[in-house]
């Protein structure tokens, strides 16, 4: 069984452009304070539209209630306050910043990349009116890095960092930036520079366990369980942890750790299917024969599970057959390496696997 061919699922970590581009930020922040906290009345909905009725030429009461609408994720109407706001108060360069991450957050969750690009005017006017805008400069390599545009990128987190030195998230996207363009030491170094800015930067301490696990080195668990810490909800961190426990040969603890991402995401296919690839490992022909048939047997059973959530998992079909012929099944492994083929035509280890019928 130990020659099953596994397929670990390994993911791109920190940025990706869609929905929650700009969670870094808000990771930052203390989690349970920020809970915790009690809501200022002076922000609600109605007493901020008591203000703009009161103030209709001020732009403070349109501000407030954009940052009403952005925090209910609301980015349609947060976007029509902030352009009031603009249009009473134009060179204000917060406002301009405003509008521009409201651009940006909204392209993430309709996933128009042409509203990137209007966010990147506004990033302009920002620094055009304040050359110092640190938080200006961040958003557009955030948004040069969602375009793989890792020159224009690092200049302008190089810019952020020239400007607040002691900033820890441009030096943690660095790191991912470094990372992407396959500079492992480069990336390694600028998460660390990170860490020393704040301990507490998700971001980096999810990328420099990361680096750690592409070396299967024990220390990335160190990260993984601060980033864990940091954020509780985070799937990330507890699965590269798990793929590194299982890397390092210490199956059981890696199993704990995907069922944990399941207790966050119950339909997270590759964790069952990483689940399936723990229990092939912990296989050895020396054991009985009622606990070799229990392990195939509970293989089966998480390989299914990555399947019936998603049909389409041609590496959890190749298992599910090679463990089907293994038990002696071959009508059924032939049902499962003919589903994966049909899929991906191309697959080596299932068109090997149908050769031998």
């Amino acid at each position: 069984m130990k020659n099953i061919s596994i397929l670990i699922f390994v993911s791109v970590i920190l940025f990706q452009c869609k929905e929650g581009n700009h969670e870094a930020k808000e990771i930052l922040v203390n989690q349970e304070a920020k809970a915790n906290k009690p809501e200022d009345p002076s922000n609600s909905l109605e007493e901020i539209e008591k203000q703009i009725i009161e103030s209709p030429e001020s732009p403070n009461g349109y501000t407030k209630r954009s940052y009403y609408y952005a925090k209910q994720g609301d980015f349609k109407r947060a976007l029509e306050d902030i352009s009031r706001a603009l249009t009473i108060t134009p060179n204000e360069p917060s406002l301009n910043f405003t509008k521009a991450e409201l651009l940006f957050n909204q392209a993430g969750k309709t996933l128009n990349a042409l509203l990137y690009d209007q966010s990147e005017i506004y990033l302009n006017n920002t620094i055009k009116l304040d050359s110092s805008y640190v938080d200006a400069y961040i958003l557009k390599a955030k948004i040069y890095m969602g375009r793989k545009n890792a020159e224009e990128a690092i200049g302008n987190l190089s810019e952020a960092i020239r400007i607040s030195p002691t900033l820890s998230e441009p030096y943690a996207l660095k790191g991912f930036v470094y990372q992407r363009l396959g500079n492992k030491l480069l990336a390694q170094s600028s998460y660390q520079t990170a860490l020393e800015m704040d301990a507490t930067n998700y971001d980096a301490n999810t990328g420099l366990g990361y680096i750690y696990y592409l070396d299967t080195n024990a220390n990335g668990l160190i990260y993984f369980d601060a980033a864990t810490l940091i954020n509780p909800q985070a799937i990330e961190p507890i699965r590269n942890k798990g793929l590194l426990l299982k890397n390092l040969g210490r199956t059981e603890e890696a199993k704990t750790e995907f069922k944990n991402v399941l207790k966050i995401d119950s339909v997270f296919e590759e964790a069952y299917y990483n689940l399936g690839v723990c229990e092939i490992d912990s296989y050895n022909d020396d054991f009985e024969q009622k606990t070799k048939d229990s392990i195939v047997n509970n293989a089966i059973h998480y390989f299914q599970q990555a399947v019936d959530i998603n049909p389409e998992y041609v590496q959890a079909l190749y298992n599910l057959g090679y463990s089907y012929e293994f038990k002696g099944d071959k009508k059924t492994a032939l049902e499962y390496y003919k589903k994966a083929v049909d899929i991906a035509p191309d697959y080596e280890l299932v068109n090997e696997a149908l050769r031998r019928f």
